[in-house]
């Protein structure tokens, strides 16, 4: 499997989870910030933690992190790749597999990752 293949895999992953998801955005509820709720109004999950601020940061991070976001950001891996990629890019070869290697990081827990990729 190649630092591409690998990549593009991961990106559909987490693409196919966040459109899975209900949907985005997700906010925290007015009425209780350690509630997360989807924008049709439907509780996303109700935030746990070992402190109230630590439960209401964790509710914070999960409405961050909602679906529109994270299919943004697989939109913008896969425009960086292919940029990195082209072959009509006059970049350093180096350079490229830096750049696809600190996106890879995000997915070094995965089985299939090769640490070589971050060489």
């Amino acid at each position: 499997m190649t630092l591409v293949d690998f990549l593009l895999a991961r990106i559909a992953e987490d693409e196919a989870d966040a459109r899975a998801a209900s949907p985005g955005p997700w906010s925290l509820a007015s009425d209780d910030p350690e509630q997360v709720v989807a924008v049709d109004g439907i509780e996303v999950t109700d935030a746990f933690a070992l402190s109230g601020p630590q439960t209401r940061a964790t509710a914070a991070h999960i409405a961050r992190h909602d679906p529109a976001r994270v299919l943004a950001q697989c939109r913008a891996h896969r425009d960086v790749i292919t940029v990195v990629s082209d072959v009509g890019w006059t970049g350093s070869y180096a350079v490229r597999d830096v750049v696809l290697g600190h996106l890879a990081r995000a997915y070094r827990d995965h089985p299939d990752f090769d640490p070589a990729w971050l060489a």
